[in-house]
């Protein structure tokens, strides 16, 4: 599946969104009551779960299977994908690559990523799963955007 992750500014926040097939898969996902347990059993303090994404399961949280799926990045304003790496609220499993992509030739994705101007639009490149993230399941990405607050959604490797 390719997935699409669109940003858009709301005042001075950034907001992600995913197109509606990947939502429909992450809404079927968040559902089922193993997915988050899993989740909150890998969390450092699971406490936290309620105030986490992963709760909410309305929440657009992007799902990418390590076979085939592919992510983009695209906005109507400028942005910089700042970083994709571990979910700091996760335990760490050393075992798993720090970015869960890789570019699509499997080189190694170096941040920050400023995204080009491509028509109207500003878009990264494409992006598939690194091989092992699936190890360590949950990430992060940040993204920045001149005069927003920061924005740092989730991302679920599944096997």
């Amino acid at each position: 599946m390719q997935i699409t992750v669109v940003i858009t500014k709301n005042g001075t926040a950034l907001e992600e969104d995913i197109d509606p097939a990947a939502k429909l898969k992450a809404q079927n996902k968040k559902r089922k009551r193993a997915f988050r347990l899993k989740y909150r059993d890998a969390m450092r303090n699971p406490n936290n779960f309620p105030n986490s994404h992963m709760a909410n399961r309305n929440h657009p949280t992007v799902v990418l299977d390590k076979n085939g799926d592919t992510v983009i990045f695209v906005s109507e304003i400028q942005f910089t994908l700042k970083d994709v790496g571990k979910d700091p609220d996760i335990e760490d499993d050393e075992d798993s690559p720090a970015c869960p992509f890789t570019d699509m030739q499997g080189n190694s994705v170096v941040f920050p990523v400023a995204a080009r101007q491509d028509g109207g639009m500003f878009v990264t490149e494409r992006y598939k799963v690194a091989d092992g993230a699936e190890v360590q399941a949950y990430y992060k990405f940040t993204v920045e955007s001149p005069g927003c607050v920061t924005l740092d959604p989730d991302i679920v490797i599944e096997p």
